[in-house]
């Protein structure tokens, strides 16, 4: 999708690999994501009990009208003050 990737980061990120995640955390994810796979994101969300919210025509990058009123509304019910 012509992200790069740099060597560096990716070796950081293989030598560091996430052990606790003590934060509560909501991952809203498209379902036509070209970045990230499904199961790697649901993956995550199980290990570290976060929830996932899938938007069915979401992309990677929320950026149409629909996808960010979608993310608003997202962002409503998610936030706790």
């Amino acid at each position: 999708v012509g992200q790069v990737l740099y060597w560096d980061y990716y070796c950081h990120v293989k030598s560091n690999p996430i052990s606790v995640w003590n934060v509560p955390t909501s991952v809203l994810y498209g379902s036509k994501d070209e970045v990230t796979e499904y199961d790697i994101i649901s993956e995550f969300a199980e290990i570290f009990s976060c929830d996932l919210m899938i938007m069915e025509n979401g992309e990677h990058y929320f950026h149409t009208k629909e996808q960010m009123e979608f993310f608003n509304e997202w962002l409503k019910k998610t936030i706790v003050y």
